[in-house]
């Protein structure tokens, strides 16, 4: 049985507050991380485990609070993901990390600029180990542009080389709005080094078990706007929804907010 969060700690033992970002390199995690690894991880962030899985089951307890019958079947997986991204932004701010839209994009960027991260649902692999999860649905441009950035600072921070180009081709043109005004592949060290490398908080509520999984991981390679590989993935742990009966959960709608569009 999964333990609510604040029981999942060893006993006498207490998560630490979140902490302000340490000096590290995003060059220095790779790989899946999980329990002590993935905690200390995140305080070199600023975080806490806790301060993320609590935004996952918060943004889902919302979306189900305000669910009617009477809605679209489509209207809950957007209120489920926006009502995710509410808890998450709202839990950062409290830590001193701003709220952005870029181009529609909501993003929480860290105080001192170097961490972006954005809500995204995850497919069912979202927080197992050893899995292969990616975004649910594909993203947009800005989200392709992240991860170029991602892809070239490490490209850039190790031997081997390689670019932004290499990985998205010779007419990529990134369109951050005014984080990006020039090719990423054009970009120096530094430049890269300045801009904030995006992480994504993916989560997927797990049905059988009534458990939100989530992840906090660095995607370096995408295609049609679908992660197709992870530099690192910080494991988080199962956050239970004791909140939520069964007969709520067999009620509610698909996650999924694609529309089918038929001619008539």
């Amino acid at each position: 049985m999964v333990r609510k969060g604040q029981d999942r700690l060893a006993a006498g033992q207490q998560e630490p507050a979140p902490t302000q970002p340490q000096s590290f390199s995003v060059a220095e995690l790779r790989g899946d991380l999980t329990g002590a690894a993935a905690q200390e991880a995140l305080a070199r962030m600023g975080l806490t485990p806790q301060l993320l899985t609590g935004a996952c089951a918060a943004g889902l307890q919302a979306a189900v609070n305000q669910h009617s019958s009477y809605e679209p079947s489509t209207a809950f997986g957007y209120q489920h993901w926006a009502k995710t991204v509410a808890a998450l932004r709202e839990a950062l701010a409290e830590q001193g990390w701003d709220s952005r839209d870029i181009l529609n994009a909501p993003r929480s960027v860290s105080g001192d600029g170097r961490f972006s991260i954005a809500a995204i649902r995850g497919t069912a692999a979202t927080g197992q180990v050893g899995a292969r999860p990616t975004n649910a649905r594909a993203r947009g441009r800005v989200f392709v542009d992240g991860v170029a950035v991602n892809a070239q600072f490490l490209a850039g921070s190790e031997a081997g080389g390689g670019s932004a180009a290499d990985v998205y081709g010779q007419h990529y043109q990134p369109v951050l709005g005014t984080m990006l005004a020039l090719d990423v592949s054009a970009r120096s060290a530094g430049d890269l080094a300045r801009l904030p490398h995006t992480w994504l908080l993916l989560y997927f509520w797990d049905r059988s078990d009534n458990v939100v999984r989530s992840e906090l991981s660095l995607p370096v390679a995408c295609e049609d706007g679908v992660v197709t590989r992870w530099r690192t993935r910080i494991i988080l742990p199962p956050e239970e929804l004791g909140g939520l009966a069964s007969g709520q959960v067999g009620a509610l709608p698909s996650d999924d907010v694609d529309f089918v569009i038929q001619a008539v």
